[in-house]
């Protein structure tokens, strides 16, 4: 008992000696300096807290003298830190000035390349979470983008997953600059885009914007037509779990979970996601089945940020991209069209895409001072991949296989060989050609660093910064099977092997001026380096070594006229170096030193390729728009005017051996004028549209064809003066028409394309004809239907009214080759949210 007392009274000594003080103060919007209700405040490391009144005040009362660490956070804010010293008796004053986050959730900024409304002089449209939720299912991004202004999507295998593209003002994606976070995901050679590469990746994509022109895209891929940002999801302040599950038309079939901590002790958030997408696809075959991962990490500390993001998945496609001809899509081959017009003419059963393409990304964003910001962002990403395919009667040379004499004249078909018997040899028969599988690999590897400071003051913002890429990518084919070899030829024989290594280098500077409350300047200064080469060229040893640099300004206005009505002007140029393959192909025989020997010098055993050069492309983008803006109506037109100087087109020229290559034509044009409009009547009706109108077409501009059936062969030239560019519609309109209430969403989509021109001699049989399709989405979410986890069912429907229509095409030898789109095919997709 006495030892108790005596414990009892050092305790309460000691409690009595502790000494206390308290911390209070106020959580404000530092845009616009309004309080905030409801933010978060802790001291790290402990469980100690308080939640900040209707008037943004919080106090906490009691606490031991001695150092801390507190942190405020808020739903659409950055976390703000701050170290304090509590004193004894002493109450400390703390304020926290929380930064509202670009996107909601979205604690990494990534303003170098996102327009602003009111004040970024660009034509744009941001697609928020909410929109991303109402419209994805399991389709590709292209065709999600697709209900976008001026925006053009189709996929090879007609149903909307797989191998899928989109267009912008009449430019395909080699000239549209996408980005994930603002790190460039467009192919360093071809700069080709591969969405099959990101199945499902916009499950854990937070927002995208689309701005159209050249805009204000500081780096990355050339943006002549646009330039797409994908920003990754952000953080949630609550754990959240997700599933996502679904079935549809085609036997397609989605599974995806993901998890999200929450702010773990308000310093870390970790999210994580899982998919399978599977899919018969509609054209027969032209099925995929495609895995899809991302990770990601991020920690918050007193005035910086840092990120991790991992993701990819492999993916496995059937190749659907070769079109049909015109009995097809008639049901002239079988007698019934449906069936006719879904046949794929790869029916090899091996002609299949595999590719992996993990990414890495680490963001750092430190807050230096309250006008000052620095951005690091490190990146790399691999790729392995190849592709078989059966080709019927090749020529054997194409393979690096030398022709050769064989004595039984039954082993190929007749077409396959020319009779050498004379009367030195008999029975002898040259091997001219064979059918074979060949196969197509390529490992790359890409990485690069991004720095970026940001500094405000009092009347806008300048942003300096750059890139650094490289790229190297290791490319090879073999022949896997043929239905004859000579004896020194074994399977998987090599016939090319080449490795192109480039060197990308950024820097810009870019400046917002608000000249006068109602006026901002904006003024871009970028410059821009590529080194691209061949080396370790195996088949002839060919080598090939090219530099291109580029300076281009941009300038724009933006005018508020009044809190609801603004204008802005945009002058701004873009420049783009020919891809790898537009310079010289290693794959293509018939261009190689055997061939065209003019084109090439010899140093030895070395050949270095100095056949005509293509240009590199240069774009002028001139436009004007202007909008106005209530609480429930929105409105928004622009016109625009982009000269095109030495655009890349097949057949653009002639080599020095008189035989047609890509070349530049002299000059093109693409204008436009681009209207949309939304409208919310009452508080569960919502119209939202888009019209555009387009005039692509050639200024100057002599295409050459070559006529096999001379000896020798002719090539003609084709003038296309004033001649419309084929492969984009003359008009484009989307109406969506959604209800809302009480947890039901019906929507109704109507989309119109106008006639697209599969080549450029504006021949209507070699023509999409405009078309109309309404596409559906009916979806209810039942809130807290079990313990705290939502549930929401959907069923969306495509092509509702079943229309036969094509989404793309080529002419080739002249004779016009279609795409088929899918019928009517439903999609029934569960969402429960835990």
């Amino acid at each position: 008992m006495k030892k108790i007392i005596i414990l009892l009274t050092i305790c309460i000594n000691t409690t009595l000696a502790q000494q206390y003080g308290s911390i209070k103060g106020v959580v404000l919007n530092k845009e616009n300096n309004e309080t905030l209700a409801g933010a978060t405040v802790l001291i790290e490391g402990t469980q100690i807290g308080t939640s900040s009144t209707q008037d943004g005040q919080f106090v906490i009362n009691n606490l031991i003298v001695g150092e801390y660490t507190l942190s405020a956070s808020f739903v659409g804010f950055n976390v703000q830190k701050k170290k304090i010293q509590v004193r004894s008796d002493e109450t400390i004053r703390l304020n926290f000035v929380l930064t509202p986050t670009v996107l909601n959730g979205q604690e990494v900024i990534i303003t170098a390349t996102r327009a602003k409304e009111r004040e970024t002089p660009v034509a744009f449209t941001n697609l928020t979470r909410d929109d991303i939720d109402a419209k994805y299912w399991a389709q590709d991004i292209p065709m999600l983008l697709n209900e976008l202004p001026n925006v053009y999507s189709y996929s090879d295998n007609g149903n909307s997953i797989g191998y899928s593209y989109m267009k912008i003002r009449g430019f395909d994606q080699r000239r549209i600059g996408v980005m994930i976070n603002g790190i460039p995901l467009n192919d360093a050679e071809s700069h080709e885009v591969f969405w099959v590469d990101l199945p499902d990746f916009v499950s854990s994509t937070e927002d995208i914007q689309v701005q159209r022109g050249v805009g204000n895209s500081l780096y990355g891929a050339s943006a002549f037509g646009g330039s797409v940002n994908l920003i990754t999801t952000g953080t949630y302040f609550l754990p959240q779990v997700e599933l996502n599950t679904g079935y549809g038309s085609f036997n397609t079939k989605k599974f995806s979970l993901s998890a999200n901590s929450g702010m773990v002790n308000n310093t870390y958030n970790i999210y994580g996601r899982f998919s399978r997408i599977e899919t018969d696809g509609y054209r027969k075959p032209s099925w995929s089945k495609l895995w899809s991962y991302f990770f990601g990490m991020s920690r918050f500390d007193e005035n910086m940020v840092t990120k991790i993001n991992i993701f990819g998945g492999p993916e496995q496609s059937y190749l659907s991209y070769r079109g049909v001809t015109r009995d097809y899509l008639d049901g002239k081959i079988s007698g019934n069209l449906k069936e006719d017009r879904r046949i794929n003419p790869f029916q090899y059963p091996n002609e299949i895409d595999n590719f992996y393409q993990p990414h890495f990304q680490l963001i750092n964003d430190w807050q230096v001072s309250n006008d000052v910001r620095l951005e690091n962002t490190l990146f790399t990403f691999l790729g392995k991949g190849d592709y078989t395919q059966f080709r019927s009667k090749r020529d054997v040379r194409e393979y690096n296989i030398p022709r050769f004499i064989i004595k039984d004249s039954t082993i190929v078909p007749a077409g396959y060989y020319r009779n050498v018997d004379n009367d030195a040899v008999r029975d002898s028969f040259q091997v001219r050609f064979l059918d074979m599988v060949r196969k197509r690999s390529v490992n790359d590897i890409d990485f690069g660093w991004q720095p970026r400071m940001s500094w405000k003051h009092a009347n806008g913002e300048i942003v300096a910064g750059g890139e650094y890429r490289y790229h190297k990518g290791h490319h090879y084919g073999e022949v896997i099977w043929a239905n004859l070899l000579p004896s020194n030829i074994k399977p998987d024989w090599r016939y090319y092997d080449y490795v192109v290594p480039k060197t990308s280098v950024t820097a810009y500077i870019h400046k917002l001026y608000k000249l006068t409350p109602e006026l901002s300047l904006m003024g871009d200064l970028q410059v821009r380096y590529h080194n691209i080469k061949l080396i370790n060229e195996k088949r002839y040893k060919v080598d090939l070594d090219r530099k291109y640099s580029f300076i281009t300004p941009r300038a724009g206005a933006n005018y508020n006229f009044t809190e609801n009505i603004n204008a802005f002007v945009n002058v701004s140029m873009a420049k783009r170096e020919p891809a790898f393959k537009d310079i010289y192909n290693p794959q293509d025989y018939w261009i190689g030193p055997e061939n065209l020997p003019k084109n090439f010098i010899k140093n030895g055993d070395v050949y270095t390729y100095i056949g005509k050069e293509i240009k590199p492309e240069r774009l002028l983008n001139s436009e004007i728009g202007g909008g106005y803006k209530t609480e429930n109506f929105i409105i928004k037109l622009n016109l625009y005017w982009m000269d095109f100087r030495n655009e890349i087109i097949p057949t653009g020229q002639i080599d020095d051996n008189g035989v047609p290559i890509s070349g530049n034509a002299e000059k093109t044009v693409h204008r436009g004028t681009e209207l949309t409009a939304s409208l919310r009547l009452l508080d569960y009706l919502r119209f939202d549209g888009n019209f555009s109108i387009n005039d692509d077409r050639f200024v100057q501009h002599t295409e050459y064809i070559v006529n096999w059936g001379t000896t020798p062969p002719t090539v003609i030239p084709v003038v296309y003066d004033n001649k419309r560019l084929g492969g984009f519609p003359k008009y484009i309109s989307n109406i969506r028409i959604s209800f809302i209430i009480r947890g039901i969403l019906a929507s109704l989509h109507l989309q119109s394309v106008g006639r697209i021109y599969l080549d450029n001699t504006e021949s209507n049989d070699r023509s999409i004809s405009p078309y109309t399709i309404i596409n559906g989405n009916l979806s209810y979410k039942y809130e807290k239907m079990i313990g705290n986890t939502d549930v929401e069912f959907s069923l969306i429907g495509n092509n509702l009214l079943d229309r036969l229509y094509e989404s793309s095409g080529y002419v080739e030898d002249g004779t016009p080759y279609w795409i088929p789109a899918a019928g009517r095919n439903l999609y029934f997709q569960l969402r429960m949210v835990f």
